[in-house]
């Protein structure tokens, strides 16, 4: 596999090199960097931040901080700190990329969809068993939705959010009157069903568990995995429409002549 510095429409775009190769680049990468992150205050962060770009950069199919880490030859906590207690503003890093992405790129589309990410346990934030479009299956998988801008030869996303399924919000948990206290949500079925061999339905075995103990163990599982108490489910065709008016805010807007396509899977 080889992330890179590549002329594209008089801009750049990334795509993964080994450190040679890196080395070549280092000064477009730090220009780049230092106007990405220009709204840090601390040196320490922007470097931070420089170094956090090279480890995505690098050679690796793996892009969790231990692994970077080793290849950068770094602590993997001053990444791990960076990204998850250091305070600088989030969302101007966001902007910022989004209008060089713009810049380059020079859309003839917009894309409105949602990606799935396969898991293996239950402890990442968001992860459920939900149909994801990337896999063509129902999986165990994390989804985000996200909003790109295209050409026929290359493509950036602008905004991105990670998808929370009812599962992770104890508001759409029904209550005493059967009714949940999120207004997104579905009725959760009470008795879920199987088929069986010749289509009748047929109950599953797993044990029902109390509404109490339910909203006992999302609680639990936001907590460990730090899920702000502001983020509750909602369907992904509202998370698209605040996606687009956030970029609106930060004066992103598709031209006339240039079409908002929107997958079908996203609007679920």
């Amino acid at each position: 596999m080889a992330c890179r510095l590549c002329e594209h429409g008089g801009g750049v775009w990334l795509r993964c090199v080994d450190e040679r190769e890196l080395a070549r680049v280092r000064g477009r990468l730090e220009d780049f960097a230092a106007g990405i992150f220009a709204g840090l205050r601390r040196s320490d962060q922007r470097a931070t931040g420089l170094r956090y770009l090279r480890g995505l950069m690098l050679d690796g199919r793996r892009k969790s901080m231990q692994p970077m880490a080793q290849r950068l030859g770094v602590d993997h906590q001053q990444l791990q700190q960076f990204l998850t207690s250091s305070t600088w503003d989030v969302g101007g890093v966001r902007r910022r990329l989004a209008t060089a992405a713009v810049e380059v790129v020079a859309p003839e589309v917009w894309v409105v969809d949602d990606t799935g990410f396969p898991k293996d346990g239950k402890a990442s934030a968001c992860v459920a068993r939900q149909y994801s479009g990337t896999l063509g299956k129902v999986a165990n998988c994390q989804i985000a939705v996200t909003v790109h801008v295209a050409t026929d030869t290359a493509s950036a996303v602008l905004n991105w959010r990670l998808f929370l399924p009812e599962s992770w919000d104890e508001g759409c948990v029904p209550g005493p009157d059967g009714k949940p206290a999120n207004v997104h949500a579905r009725r959760l079925r009470q008795q879920p069903v199987t088929l069986d061999a010749a289509g009748a339905k047929k109950p599953h075995t797993r044990v029902r568990v109390p509404p109490a103990e339910q909203i006992a163990q999302i609680r639990r599982r936001r907590t460990a995995s730090k899920v702000p108490d502001a983020e509750r489910y909602r369907p992904k065709w509202l998370m698209a429409l605040e996606m687009l008016d956030e970029l609106a805010q930060w004066g992103l807007r598709p031209p006339r002549a240039c079409p908002i396509i929107c997958v079908t899977s996203c609007l679920g």
